[in-house]
């Protein structure tokens, strides 16, 4: 058993996936009311993460005062908090920070997903135009040739990946939402079809399980192939995170009373955020090999994604309720 079979990238581009068509189709197609809904979920607890990780890098002496005033420096701010991580802040505007103190690498490894989380909602729209959500048949099939489209992308990243690591050509593409999209494609198949499919995922986790550990055990350990290396795609690696998708959406729907125990709040995100810069700031402090930290981790996180979420992302959420949907459009698909 490996802990790489449940990577955290593939599980939340999946979820991510069903989520994010679900609320398109709940829209019936208003992009208006589609990117205010997104953006008030995504933007206010990231630029809060941000601004943290910026108080942090300024303490321990990755900038000072002057550098604030540069415009070097404001570029980078404004084209991270747009685009949504440091690679394109440092890849348009050049890297403004000094990794010669306290830190030595920017202190997080999550927030290229969340700039390629923002290009999915970008393609959203664009395959699943009202003419393709109206008939099940189409959505299938643009999502099918999609599929194949971004495979093929990924493909290409892939080999850059191998040949060219150090490029930048590589670096922009391996950030990009295409060689991933097929991953969120997937969870868009489940709630596209899910009234056709549930009866194969509803209350069936464990054989989904099962399943899963020995597709993706036989994958990662045979083949030597991780699932979590997705720089490298391979048909393996492509197989063993379709059957992670069904893996998911079973569990989500298997044991729904578990999200009764949170009473309707979500602590996903913020523990999404903090938790990667908690653990650098304690690495780069020297305190590693302890066996407790794993607890302090968990809990210091938890804290933070609690505040993330009472504070900031529950608030903005509320301000959903003004864009009332449009009446008279049709419907979504069944």
């Amino acid at each position: 058993f490996r802990s790489d079979l449940f990577a955290g990238v593939p599980i939340f581009f999946v979820i991510s996936g069903f989520l994010v068509t679900k609320s398109f189709y709940e829209c019936d197609g208003d992009i208006g009311r589609y990117i205010v809904n997104r953006s008030l979920r995504i933007y206010p607890a990231l630029w809060v993460s941000f601004i943290v990780i910026l108080v942090a890098l300024f303490i321990g002496g990755a900038f000072g005062f002057a550098d604030v005033l540069k415009s070097s420096f404001l570029k980078f701010q404004l084209y991270q908090f747009i685009i949504g991580s440091e690679f394109w802040g440092g890849y348009i505007s050049g890297y403004i920070y000094n990794w010669d103190n306290f830190y030595k690498i920017y202190p997080s490894g999550v927030y290229w997903t969340i700039n390629v989380e923002l290009g999915f909602y970008v393609l959203v729209p664009i395959v699943f135009s009202r003419a393709i959500r109206l008939r099940t048949a189409l959505a299938n099939s643009v999502i099918l040739a999609s599929m194949v489209v971004s495979l093929w992308v990924g493909s290409v990243a892939s080999e850059l990946n191998s040949s060219a690591p150090s490029f930048n050509t590589t670096g922009a593409l391996a950030n990009e939402p295409l060689p991933y999209f097929w991953l969120f494609l997937g969870g868009s198949a489940g709630y596209v079809n899910w009234e056709r499919v549930r009866r194969v995922f509803e209350d069936r986790f464990i054989p989904w399980l099962a399943a899963y550990i020995m597709v993706g055990g036989i994958v990662a350990l045979v083949f030597e192939q991780p699932l979590a290396a997705l720089h490298t795609l391979t048909p393996l690696r492509v197989v063993a995170a379709l059957m992670l998708c069904g893996c998911v959406l079973s569990f989500a729907y298997s044991y729904r009373h578990l999200s009764e125990c949170l009473r309707g709040n979500d602590l996903s995100y913020g523990i999404y955020l903090y938790h990667m810069p908690l653990i650098f700031t304690l690495r780069f402090a020297g305190v590693m090999g302890i066996g407790i930290l794993w607890l302090v981790v968990g809990c210091t996180t938890i804290v933070l994604a609690a505040a993330s979420w009472f504070l900031i992302e529950k608030p903005m959420l509320r301000l959903k309720s003004g864009w009332a949907p449009r009446q008279g459009r049709g419907s979504p698909i069944g």
